[in-house]
């Protein structure tokens, strides 16, 4: 009896030992937990070590409990990312992709199942639901870890989130009432579920306001997190078992309102919200961690590969492909409507795990059809299985190929011991760039820009600079040291006959000369431009009473080969723009007489 306080004991040490391992090694916590529940069960590890023995009927008495707690949970989480407020601009954008990434992948899966390995109409519709999308807990989960430009994260950030809702919705939806399709087709269907949609969005709405006001008025705060937890345990069963509703919406509903909370209290000509402290956050974050790694665990313990035939092993294999390919469609559809920079495009393809809420819902599947499901758990545990593995592989090669260019990063110690960072220009940069080229046209450098960058100026010039980066024809680097930008230097491919040059331009922001920060950018950029473009000339142009420029750029190889006089007017004289060209054999001599 007391053996299953064990098991959660032990479940809840892995999944800390778990989260701990993946953050330093990026392996997949799914492969990570289903291994130990493997382990634990087929391989009877539990009995070969003496631990009380913990049979497969423990599990499963439990699964469905915990399986409701974690669809709720995530449901609830997901409603309650739904901030108005901060809602990307683009956001229309973002819930299209999130869209069409959904129905395509339960298309190109549903077409899979039921086409290619003859599964019925109705078996193949509902797993290629189950498997139309990723959780929120997954994208919050690897992108903090990936090195990308917040645009392309928040658009993946939405889609988990609408997805976890929407994906909930429609498989529990097909699971209840399937008995439908049977009698009136999918319209009867579709018809009933949106008035079963209906009155659960209603309640929702009406628990969430009437739960608000609760925790407001009688300013309720040590125990929120498990009044709150109370509340949507219970709304979820009203709605579910009592009204016969999906259940699922009421409880994103009330995330939403609680989200939204200002705005709600507006409506009446209130002043309030409701705000999640970090005590809430701490708690909810830690079930949370619980549920995944039971959910994995659980799924490696009762792996039976006994049940493996030649179906349940190649099955899902065709299932990864066909969710990467619903990806890559999406992503070639949406290139021009994203805009995403420079490989993002490939990134946001193999971003395709499918983990908690892929496990829980099809483990809802096998208690609340009515009918035993042509899918066994051996194929569900392959396809999180596969899918974590492939996403896994292709973050690390996008990350090893393009961390010299796209998501180039180093830190850099200047003379007077400041740290400042070089990295890759991103999206992210517009709206930082103009304060930089503005304190350099207020202190009169030597730069061709002689008025301020105004927003709509700086925008165009990003936006130039992303598509020249996306052709390759550029390398753009930032310094930056807390949060300002304090210097800017570019590589750029010169265009048709002229396309064997590349040209060179350096900024430095006034505080930051003379502490070796043009020096290290001069190294550096020479560097990386030589070994991206092979270019005939390397060369750069500065004008002529910038001598400390030009003295630097000769210490550093650079060698005037050009004069255009009278070429740039400053301070009503005119000055003289020198074309100088990087001569390796003098940054060679360069370097010996330093030795």
């Amino acid at each position: 009896m007391f053996e299953i306080l064990f098991l959660f004991g032990l479940i809840i040490a892995i999944g800390f030992a778990s989260r701990w391992v993946f953050e330093r090694t990026r392996v997949p916590e799914v492969i990570i937990l289903m291994l130990i529940g493997f382990a634990f069960g087929q391989l009877g590890l539990i009995n070969y070590f003496g631990i009380p023995a913990v049979g497969r009927q423990e599990f499963e008495g439990i699964a469905p409990l915990i399986g409701a707690v974690a669809i709720i949970s995530m449901v609830f989480e997901a409603g309650l990312r739904l901030r108005v407020k901060e809602f990307p601009a683009n956001i229309a954008k973002s819930a299209l992709s999130a869209a069409l990434n959904i129905g395509v992948c339960i298309v190109i899966l549903g077409g899979i199942l039921h086409f290619v390995l003859g599964w019925g109409t109705m078996d193949a519709l509902l797993f290629g639901t189950i498997l139309g999308g990723m959780s929120s807990f997954a994208a919050y989960s690897i992108l903090p870890l990936t090195r990308t430009t917040n645009k392309l994260r928040n658009a993946i950030y939405l889609e988990g989130t609408l997805s976890t809702i929407a994906i909930s919705i429609m498989s529990i939806a097909l699971m209840r009432y399937s008995w439908l399709s049977n009698q009136n087709g999918l319209v009867g269907l579709g018809s009933f579920v949106f008035l079963l949609f209906s009155v659960s969005f209603i309640i929702g709405l009406v628990l969430g306001v009437f739960l608000l006001l609760i925790l407001l008025n009688f300013k309720v705060k040590r125990f929120s997190f498990f009044l709150l937890f109370a509340a949507l345990l219970m709304a979820y069963f009203i709605d579910f078992s009592y009204l016969g509703g999906i259940g699922v919406i009421s409880v994103a509903m009330i995330g939403f309102v609680l989200a939204n909370s200002e705005d709600f209290f507006r409506l009446i000509k209130k002043t309030a919200s409701f705000e999640a402290d970090e005590s809430f956050k701490g708690v909810y974050g830690e079930i949370s961690l619980f549920i995944n790694t039971f959910f994995f665990v659980y799924l490696g313990f009762i792996f039976r590969p006994g049940q493996l035939g030649i179906e349940e092993i190649f099955a899902p294999v065709l299932l990864v492909v066909g969710i990467f390919l619903a990806r890559a469609i999406v992503s070639r559809a949406m290139r021009k409507i994203t805009g995403f920079q420079r490989h993002e495009e490939f990134l946001s393809t193999v971003i395709v795990p499918r983990d908690i809420l892929t496990a829980t819902l099809a483990a809802f599947a096998f208690v609340f059809l009515s009918y035993q499901p042509v899918f066994s758990i051996e194929i569900v545990c392959l396809v999180i299985a596969y899918s974590a593995i492939a996403s896994s592989a292709g973050i690390s090669w996008y990350e090893r190929i393009f961390k010299n260019t796209f998501l180039f990063r180093k830190e850099v110690v200047l003379k007077d011991k400041r740290k400042v960072i070089v990295r890759s220009f991103t999206r992210d940069d517009i709206g930082k760039l103009r304060g930089f080229f503005n304190e350099l046209v207020k202190e009169g450098a030597y730069i061709a820009i002689d008025q301020r960058v105004s927003a709509a100026e700086e925008k165009e010039m990003g936006l130039d600079t992303i598509a020249k980066l996306n052709k390759k024809e550029m390398i753009v680097w930032v310094a930056e040291y807390q949060n300002r930008i304090v210097g800017r230097t570019v590589a750029q491919k010169m265009p048709k006959r002229e396309r064997d040059n590349v040209s060179l331009s350096f900024y430095i922001a006034k505080d930051f000369r003379g502490a070796g920060l043009g020096t290290i950018l001069i190294k550096m950029i020479v560097k990386e431009a030589k070994a991206t473009f092979n270019p005939h000339n390397l060369y750069l142009t500065v004008y002529s009473d910038n001598r400390k420029a030009i003295s630097l750029y000769e210490m550093e190889g650079f060698v005037k080969c050009g004069v255009l006089p009278g070429w740039m007017k400053y301070n009503n004289t005119y000055l003289d723009r020198v074309y100088m060209v990087y001569d390796p054999r003098k940054a060679k001599e360069k370097n010996k007489h330093k030795k």
